[in-house]
């Protein structure tokens, strides 16, 4: 046996025709055909071995040696070998994004759509929330609602990770929201980078780096703005919200003008988790807002939340030119 290797608990079958080391640690004793017939990259690496001249073998079987996470690899045999996998717990409960992500890294290098369809699908779903995500939670509440709705445990620091990934498999649509978390995350953690699961470093690219700088700076002024809009009745309302919606004959217009000047004048810094929050629920309530949202009747008062949803929205939908992603024509 060669030094430093151990042989896998689950996966080290007495009959099997190939062994696979993972980064020289650990071996899986497993059935070629199996294997070949799922991944052209194995069925590669398999045809490569049997070819050499100087063929490694461990307790007379060939040896194939490839430097992936043995936990990741030993999840992506399962998956492989066992039929149920896919319809057994690792599907139906919720997964750590470092689980997955690992996964997705094998399952993309292997080529194995199946593995790659299995892992991603919650993946996607987490990083491109759609309007109905902003809603009436605070940003706290819908953080853990939303990864409970997607079946994923997400940190805001994987969104570092997240990154590489999502531009390793092509998912364009996923950049605009995970830079945004990064955003949100510690800048010495942005710029230095974060572990993974296999101990290796995650890091984003330097121009990466600089969407988030530059962007962080645009979407602090944006904390602001969406409240402004929230406000602007002249801009938003017509004169039918204010004959047939108010209670009070209309007189909530001035009240709602008073609102939209003293946010005008307001220079109260927002933090970024807010960006995304109705007024009513932000970390940092607006005090426009606070100090004379009882001066509205109560149909005022429901107008100003829901235009704050909407408001919110609008700049979800917009993420992308934060970031400079936007699609070029043609």
């Amino acid at each position: 046996m060669p030094d430093g290797v151990l042989k896998d608990e689950n996966y080290w079958i007495d009959d099997g025709n190939v062994v696979i080391i993972a980064s020289d640690t650990v071996a899986f004793r497993v059935y070629k055909g199996l294997l070949a017939r799922t991944s052209p990259i194995f069925k590669d690496l398999f045809t490569i071995t049997h070819r050499a001249k100087d063929e490694e073998t461990m307790d007379d079987t060939p040896v194939v040696r490839v430097t992936d996470f043995p936990d990741a690899l030993g999840r992506f045999l399962m998956f492989l070998l066992e039929p149920s996998y896919d319809l057994g717990k690792y599907h139906t409960m919720a997964q750590d994004y470092g689980f997955l992500a690992g996964f997705t890294r094998i399952a993309h290098k292997y080529q194995v759509d199946s593995a790659l369809a299995f892992s991603t699908t919650r993946l996607l779903k987490f990083f491109t929330p759609g309007p109905g995500w902003v809603d009436a939670q605070s940003w706290s509440n819908r953080w853990a609602s939303w990864g409970h709705a997607c079946k994923v445990y997400v940190g805001l620091s994987d969104a570092i990770d997240a990154i590489s990934l999502f531009q390793l498999i092509e998912a364009a649509d996923t950049l605009p929201f995970a830079l945004y978390l990064c955003c949100l995350c510690d800048p010495v953690d942005l710029r230095n980078g974060v572990a993974r699961e296999d101990k290796s470093l995650a890091q984003v690219s330097d121009e990466d780096f600089a969407r988030c700088a530059r962007a962080t700076v645009a979407l602090s002024w944006e904390c602001h703005a969406v409240v402004q809009r929230t406000f602007s009745p002249h801009d938003r309302w017509g004169d039918y919200v204010w004959r047939y919606t108010c209670k009070d004959g209309g007189k909530c217009k001035d009240v709602v003008v008073r609102m939209s000047n003293a946010q005008a004048v307001d220079r109260t810094a927002y933090p970024l988790t807010d960006l995304f929050v109705r007024i009513d629920q932000r970390e940092v309530v607006p005090k426009a807002y606070s100090t004379l949202q009882y001066a509205l009747c109560a149909a005022c008062r429901g107008k100003i939340l829901e235009q704050s949803v909407i408001s919110c929205r609008d700049v979800l939908a917009g993420l992308p030119k934060f970031f400079e992603l936007e699609k070029k024509a043609g």
